[in-house]
């Protein structure tokens, strides 16, 4: 994108775009599981939904699949005493 306004991508932009999520998805999902012992490999459908919490922590992490217009996402939201912060990363 040189600033013109111009957002169209080539097709190996998109393909590099594409290979760069799916790298950073399984990556984390790879971190999640080595740390917390979470398998989220069946999470695969929108609204599906696994949890855990850190009693000792109060902290509640919580995988959700969301659709969104470009595919689903894998969203890690983390609730500590009422405040959350979620990140989404996408998995298709």
């Amino acid at each position: 994108n040189d600033g013109s306004g111009d957002t169209s991508q080539t097709d190996f932009e998109i393909f590099q775009e594409q290979l760069r999520r799916r790298v950073l998805s399984a990556l984390t999902s790879n971190i999640v599981s080595s740390i917390y012992g979470v398998d989220n490999s069946a999470l695969v459908n929108p609204g599906d939904t696994s949890s855990f919490t850190f009693d000792d922590l109060g902290l509640e992490v919580t995988y959700t699949i969301v659709a969104t217009d470009t595919g689903n996402q894998l969203c890690s939201t983390i609730s500590d005493n009422g405040q959350e912060n979620t990140l989404c990363i996408p998995v298709d």
